[in-house]
């Protein structure tokens, strides 16, 4: 009979997490947070960009999907919320940052991207709604053609204390 070799189990430390629109999709944010504070090495960082409540206003095509809107305002957090989670779990603020970035470059793309309903936000809703909400935004891009095409998220810098 061969025995399994023994091993010693060895934790490898990381410098960096990088979280990209995700904190609103787990079910506990604390715990999510700790765990990243459990891998990094002291003075590591944590980068999180997350859209806020606060940016909410920036994103053009809610205005056409109040049920999405809803759900958004329920689930994710306001700047000072997630500066004051991110503190209890073991980390101080290094920086808060919001960044413009452009959706699409026409109102075509605009309205297309929303289209393919890839914002969890509108796999939320209903069917109904969702139909309903695309033909005004289609219907508004075509007589303002114009309309803001850019959206904004928070960057959020913090290190491990």
């Amino acid at each position: 009979m061969v025995k399994p070799k023994a091993y010693r189990s060895t934790m490898v430390l990381v410098d960096l997490v990088f979280m990209s629109q995700v904190l609103h999709h787990l079910p506990d944010g604390p715990k999510a947070l700790r765990e990243v504070g459990r891998v990094l090495k002291l003075s590591g960082s944590l980068c999180i960009r997350q859209t806020t409540r606060e940016n909410l206003g920036s994103y053009f095509y809610q205005r056409f999907f109040p049920a999405a809107r809803a759900v958004d305002e329920r689930r994710l957090p306001c700047r000072d919320e997630l500066g004051g989670v991110a503190s209890s779990c073991g980390f101080r603020t290094v920086a808060i940052e919001t960044l413009s970035h452009q959706i699409a470059a026409s109102a075509t793309e605009y309205v297309d991207k929303i289209a393919l309903r890839t914002y969890s936000d509108l796999e939320c809703i209903d069917d109904a709604a969702f139909h309903e909400g695309l033909d005004a935004l289609r219907e508004h891009s075509f007589a303002h053609p114009g309309f803001p095409k850019l959206a904004e998220n928070d960057v959020f810098i913090f290190e491990k204390i």
